[in-house]
């Protein structure tokens, strides 16, 4: 309860063929703040909607119901994440 009042939520968002690697290089990190959700394909979770790219994988960073341009490597996601 305390983390919900002292820091912001980061919604982070994987969709694309290699969603499982790219979840299990985030899920490697303590981030307290992240919920993650990804899929395979886009979903019509209000998350993942609007978001897949064919044939690759992406994600975005999304904070107050805004989502990032999207990231195209989980190294430069882990980095992203980081510095928020």
């Amino acid at each position: 309860l305390a983390l919900l009042i002292s820091e912001k939520l980061i919604e982070v968002a994987i969709v694309g063929p290699e969603f499982q690697q790219w979840a299990d290089e985030v899920h490697k990190k303590y981030l307290p703040n992240v919920i993650l959700c990804a899929a395979a394909a886009e979903s019509s979770l209000p998350l993942l909607t609007e978001k897949h790219f064919p044939g690759v994988t992406r994600a975005f960073i999304c904070r107050n119901n805004t989502c990032s341009a999207p990231v195209g490597n989980p190294g430069k996601l882990l980095e992203q994440i980081s510095v928020l």
